[in-house]
């Protein structure tokens, strides 16, 4: 079975900075060892805490962290780095979401009278606070 190796932006952008012998040893990794395989979860182990539902692969002192989507034989690669760096990166990066991702018609949340920039809103997805506090956009 074949599982297709897909690599986030932060992931691609990670990969162009590493020197040219680590980053082809993690994509000689994925490509002939993870996406050859019958079940990509035998080589890597899974993350547990905020960072649930996610593997981690390890090349050398470099860790890979991926979210596997059986239904479409998928991999994707979120994000490469160092050990000691990546999972620091990872810890709070994935709990705030947008506002316009997070608001629904089943679950609105007050627009401040101030006309917040609906962009620059951040709120934690798990809890809709009375009063939301803009949190800037990191990526702009």
């Amino acid at each position: 079975m074949v599982w297709n190796i897909n690599y986030s932006d932060t992931a691609f952008t990670i990969l162009s900075k590493l020197d040219k012998a680590t980053a082809k040893s993690i994509i000689d990794y994925m490509d002939h060892r993870i996406a050859t395989c019958d079940d990509p979860r035998q080589f890597g182990k899974p993350l547990t805490g905020s960072l649930k539902g996610r593997w981690r692969y390890r090349v050398g002192d470099h860790r890979t962290i991926c979210r596997i989507t059986d239904s479409s034989f998928d991999i994707l690669v979120i994000e490469i780095g160092h050990r000691r760096e990546v999972y620091r990166k990872q810890k709070g990066s994935h709990d705030w979401r947008p506002f316009h991702e997070y608001w629904s018609e089943t679950n609105p949340v007050q627009h401040h009278r101030s006309g917040w920039n609906l962009q620059e809103v951040w709120i934690r997805p798990r809890a809709a606070p009375s009063s939301p506090k803009p949190f800037p956009c990191p990526f702009r």
